[in-house]
């Protein structure tokens, strides 16, 4: 799995890799790779359940 520059330049050990959160196509497991923070990550859970994203 490659790392975007930034991550990799955050990811110099495991622990610094906690913070970060991949998201996959599950119908494309070798498709790219979103990383996201944790905090991005709760934001987008929150949105997503609150109907943000729903069609109209």
């Amino acid at each position: 799995m490659e790392f975007p520059e930034s991550a990799q330049d955050r990811a110099h050990d495991e622990n610094a890799m906690e913070n970060w959160v991949a998201i996959r196509d599950s119908k494309d497991p070798a498709g790219p790779v979103l990383f996201l923070v944790e905090h991005e990550w709760r934001v987008l859970l929150r949105r997503i359940k609150s109907g943000h994203y729903d069609p109209d």
